[in-house]
């Protein structure tokens, strides 16, 4: 969806820039400029929403009960038996969000 509208959002661009007269040119060039940072501020969020549900998608899994007994509750990021501290606290934290909508004291 993002791609057919940053399409029509060139179509009118290129369509509005032909119209100009030579006396509003300057205005049409800060709206390319415009234009342009809008496009580089949407192709930025969504790098940054597929990278934290990347990780959102990690954390998920370490919550899971699967993982911990897949694992003995042994960190992912190192190679050291160290046990996952507070697991079974956060987990009880997103079981009482559930319960509550969301809300977590």
């Amino acid at each position: 969806m993002d791609a057919l509208l940053m399409v029509f959002s060139v179509i009118a661009l290129v369509a509005g820039f032909l119209f100009l007269s030579e006396a509003t040119t300057g205005v049409g060039i800060i709206g390319v400029g415009a234009v342009l940072a809008m496009f580089a501020r949407i192709a930025q969020s969504s790098n940054q929403q597929k990278q934290l549900m990347k990780e959102l998608e990690t954390i998920r899994n370490m919550l899971t009960p699967q993982y911990v007994e897949r694992t003995g509750g042994e960190q992912p990021s190192t190679g050291e038996p160290e046990k996952v501290s507070g697991l079974n606290d956060l987990r009880q934290m997103v079981k009482d969000g559930e319960k509550t909508g969301g809300h977590v004291a």
